[in-house]
């Protein structure tokens, strides 16, 4: 990670509230695009439902989804390298309410609210 050293101990302090056997240690900053660089790929990820559906969380994960990433930095030659940067943007306050909303409604019905349900007419 990279972060400002003004969040360096907040950041220090989240990770080890979250993975208390973690080893944290301040190196030298190292550039990874010496000589030539190119990009080859780029890719934005998206929600694949509404964003009122949560993200599965590793406890719902069939595989651990890191092992793709390391499995294919694992096969970069010895004078290649990668960068893996996620980016998370805040938004605003609105999709709250939103959400809040459709949860009741799940709550009170049972349903999602989307398709057809053949037994709905027995309640």
């Amino acid at each position: 990670m990279v972060v400002p050293k003004k969040y360096q101990g907040l950041v220090e302090k989240q990770v080890t509230s979250f993975f208390a056997d973690a080893v944290i240690e301040e190196i030298e900053e190292y550039n990874l695009f010496e000589g030539d660089h190119l990009c080859y790929a780029s890719e934005c990820l998206t929600l694949g439902h509404d964003y009122i559906f949560p993200i599965k969380t590793y406890q719902k994960l069939e595989s651990d989804p890191i092992n793709n990433i390391t499995n294919a930095l694992s096969k970069l030659e010895e004078d290649e390298s990668c960068i893996i940067q996620v980016m998370l943007k805040p938004t605003d306050n609105h999709w709250q309410k939103h959400a809040s909303k459709h949860a009741s409604h799940m709550q009170k019905h049972g349903h999602h609210g989307g398709g057809f349900n053949p037994l709905n007419f027995i309640t």
